[in-house]
C-alpha cells in the first residue's frame, strides 16, 4: 500500500486541533480536565495513526493506544515510548473518563498534564 500524504496531513493536522483543544480547555477557568484528557487521547491516537499510513500498515478503527504501539513498534518506534499501564490509562481517555460514576480521578500536576 503506497502511503497517501494528504491523508497522512490530515490525520496530524486533526491531531493538532486535539491539542489545541486540550489546551484550551485546561486555560479554562475552571479547567475542563476530563474533556481535555479526551482530546490529548485522541491526539495521541491519531498521530500514531498518521505514522501508521506513513509506513502503509492497516488498522483497526479502534481507540486502543496499547493496539497501535504495538502496531508502530513494527517500524522502529522505540518500545519503550508509552509502557502498557500508561498506554491503557489514556485509552480509558477515550471514553471512560467522560461518562458518569467514571473511575479514573484526574488532576493537574505543576505542568498541567492529565495523571
Amino acid at each position: 500500500m503506497i502511503p497517501d500524504p494528504d491523508e497522512i496531513k490530515e490525520w496530524f493536522q486533526l491531531a493538532e486541533k486535539d491539542l489545541l483543544s486540550a489546551q484550551i480547555l485546561l486555560n479554562h477557568e475552571p479547567p475542563i480536565i476530563e474533556t481535555s484528557c479526551f482530546h490529548c487521547q485522541q491526539a495521541i491516537e491519531k498521530a500514531l495513526k498518521a505514522f501508521l499510513v506513513w509506513k502503509g500498515q492497516s488498522f483497526e478503527k479502534i481507540h486502543d493506544i496499547g493496539y497501535l504501539l504495538n502496531l508502530c513498534k513494527n517500524y522502529g518506534l522505540n518500545p519503550d515510548f508509552i509502557n502498557k499501564d500508561k498506554a491503557e490509562t489514556i485509552t480509558s481517555y477515550a471514553a471512560e473518563i467522560r461518562y458518569p460514576l467514571a473511575r479514573l480521578e484526574v488532576t493537574i500536576n505543576g505542568f498541567g498534564y492529565c495523571k
